[in-house]
């Protein structure tokens, strides 16, 4: 699990329809700022080759008043991300894990995409050794790092949005104890994330896309998104029952597969920036 960082470093959100940043010094949000952008400029978290961020991005750094070479965390779009919980030999220890991660993936593990970007987490549980692996695209990691170098910025991490969201209100709003089992809700305009968090410790993660990018037209109004559906498609409604619909199944699986010991959800966050969350 993420460490509250001493210093000062810059924290990015990329979403398809904006980007959101913060100056974080020694755990407290100093400056914070957010641009829209066009529909098209990323799909997904990966960026379109024949989209231009330079003018949109400089405009947030600008906000935010970052100086070159500062220190940098990027949150990965949840849609990029695939969490998996996996079991590991007894014979690999702790602190062979990443070896034995590097080793097997590709092999015994199998993933969706070629050269990921991967990161962990270990939970012991009922005497068996299993992790919950992280992975993304290595590819949509270099091209954030290719535009962070463009802009003198030094990417020192990078996190799943979805934990991301997680380290953000615990650090500042602390809502579970040991004994609680966390429900996070992250909504935003193109994806909603469901993560599960039991014993401080990540049990599941689950993101679904929702809505295309250009079914918005967003403004940026004292720092905050303003969202408008662009048309009267009743589609809309289903959606959102989908999105419900995938909050009970989360539920469901949670009480019947993975809770230990008839432990129940015992808190819920809505986070994120929905259109709809009135």
């Amino acid at each position: 699990m993420a460490q509250r960082r001493k210093g000062t470093y810059i924290y990015f959100n990329f979403t398809d329809v904006a980007i959101f940043g913060a100056v974080v010094k020694k755990g407290v949000i100093k400056r914070r700022a957010v641009v829209a952008l066009p529909p098209g400029t990323l799909q997904g978290g990966w960026l379109q080759p024949e989209a231009s961020l330079d003018f949109i991005f400089d405009g947030l750094l600008t906000k935010l008043k970052v100086p070159r070479g500062s220190q940098a965390v990027l949150a990965l779009d949840g849609s990029l991300v695939l969490a998996r919980k996996l079991d590991i030999p007894e014979t690999i220890e702790t602190n062979q894990i990443r070896g034995y991660l590097f080793m097997e993936i590709g092999h015994s593990i199998v993933l969706p995409f070629e050269e990921p970007y991967f990161d962990y987490t270990v939970l012991e549980e009922d005497g068996k050794r299993e992790i919950m692996l992280y992975a993304a695209p290595n590819e949509a990691l270099k091209q954030y790092t290719q535009l962070f170098k463009q802009k003198h910025l030094r990417l020192v991490a990078a996190e799943p949005q979805p934990l991301a969201t997680y380290f953000g209100i615990e650090a500042h709003h602390p809502v579970a104890t040991e004994a609680d089992t966390l429900l996070i809700w992250n909504a935003n305009a193109t994806n909603h994330q469901l993560i599960i968090i039991e014993d401080h410790v990540p049990r599941l993660i689950r993101s679904v896309d929702t809505f295309a990018a250009d079914a918005w037209d967003v403004d940026v109004i004292d720092d905050q998104l303003h969202y408008r559906y662009r048309s009267d498609d009743p589609t809309v409604e289903l959606v959102l029952d989908e999105m419900l619909l995938e909050f009970s199944r989360v539920l469901d699986f949670y009480r019947f597969s993975l809770a230990r010991e008839g432990r129940e959800i015992t808190n819920v966050v809505l986070a994120g920036d929905f259109p709809f969350r009135d």
